[in-house]
């Protein structure tokens, strides 16, 4: 039997609307299907309803005693925006989304890449879903910067993330249709037909988002203007219709694990003498996407925000080392592959941002206006 020790009542990891008997009924199948004896749950952090799950530090005491620090991920049915539940349904922000996870975490470890382990995954007839893995302890990378890191230190760190986003992107697949791995998603036999799928939604949700927009400043251009926000998404249609960015989507088109979300605040670091051993977390927007979307979302990442709009391939020198060095390929057109990726993902980031408030719509604005030219520009040579 394992025991939990925590401090926050045991019905707080379900929904606050369900009654005490029904926690009660659904506590007994947890216990029962997971032979765990849980006290209490600790709180972690607690995320916005329906953007991501509800995350609990526990401590798992195996029947030797052995203390396990861990992870428990858990996410129910919610009410949610009709825009939400659209891009749910194609891999985007989805609201249940941890057996995709924990299937993910099952390939990832078996390939020996430092992640979580999966401890155990149930879900319940409710659609409610709960899922421990082991704590991965160490810094975020997000917060490993200068002057409490070396520059030779920092070109170190770069490298190794690289070579672990290769390793990631090789592992051999079961499954040669695309999408999430969880076992109601919808599967596609073709990379063109999955991403554009995932387009077409994104841009659904913000056609008829224009009600949201009047509070927000920078978009006043637009705001004030209903006609004008449907042309500027209708542009962005046509830009995914072009026959050029088909051409290099379909190219693109060798089924690889992606983790989804491949950035500095889901990889941990431990220094390992002069060199750092990296971890990869939060599996959860993973599936099987195109070859490069994983490493085109990196470089999108990577000088977003940055106003001199330098190059994804100069910025990221150093993590390029360690991709190729661990066995990643490159393609020739990947910068073609930033923007064309890179615009998607700021996209869908605008859909959370408008519906929830996340104070990062300017960033993601400035991004997609930046993405949305550099297509023109390989296309038609245009200007926004």
């Amino acid at each position: 039997m394992v025991e939990i020790e925590t401090n926050i009542p045991l019905d707080k990891i379900f929904s606050e609307k369900t009654v005490n008997e029904a926690s009660g009924q659904r506590m007994d199948s947890f216990l029962a299907k997971t032979g765990l004896s849980i006290s209490s749950i600790e709180g972690f952090h607690r995320n916005i309803s329906a953007v991501t799950n509800n995350v609990y530090s526990v401590k798992l005491t195996n029947i030797e005693g052995v203390k396990i620090e861990s992870i428990l991920k858990v996410s129910q049915k919610r009410s949610e925006p009709r825009e939400l539940a659209l891009s749910n349904n194609v891999g985007g922000w989805n609201k249940n989304k941890l057996e995709n996870e924990s299937k993910i975490l099952a390939l990832v470890q078996n390939a020996g890449i430092p992640s979580p382990r999966p401890i155990f995954y149930q879900k319940f007839d409710d659609g409610t879903e709960v899922f421990a893995e082991t704590l991965v302890a160490g810094q975020k990378c997000v917060d490993l910067r200068t002057p409490n890191v070396s520059p030779l230190e920092f070109e170190k760190l770069e490298t190794e993330k690289g070579k672990i986003l290769a390793r990631l992107n090789n592992i051999l697949l079961p499954l040669k249709t695309f999408g999430t791995l969880d076992e109601e998603a919808k599967r596609f036999n073709t990379w063109s037909d999955y991403f554009l799928t995932k387009v077409t939604t994104t841009l659904s949700c913000l056609y008829g988002m224009y009600d949201k927009l009047t509070n927000l400043q920078y978009f006043s251009n637009l705001a004030n203007n209903q006609s004008e926000w449907k042309s500027f998404v209708g542009n962005i249609v046509k830009l995914y219709s072009a026959e050029t960015v088909l051409h290099l989507i379909n190219n693109d088109g060798v089924p690889t694990l992606s983790h989804g979300d491949f950035w500095d605040g889901n990889l941990i670091a431990n220094r390992n003498k002069d060199n750092w051993d990296v971890s990869v977390i939060d599996f959860e927007r993973g599936g099987v996407e195109g070859k490069s979307f994983d490493l085109s979302l990196w470089l999108a990442w990577k000088v977003g925000g940055k106003q001199d709009n330098p190059d994804p391939i100069e910025a990221s020198e150093t993590f390029l080392k360690g991709y190729k060095e661990a066995g990643g390929t490159i393609s020739p057109d990947i910068n073609k592959y930033v923007a064309i990726y890179g615009l998607w993902q700021y996209l869908d980031f605008l859909v959370m941002d408008i519906i929830y408030g996340i104070d990062r719509t300017d960033e993601s604005v400035y991004e997609i206006k930046k993405l949305y030219t550099k297509i023109q520009e390989f296309l038609w040579n245009q200007k926004f």
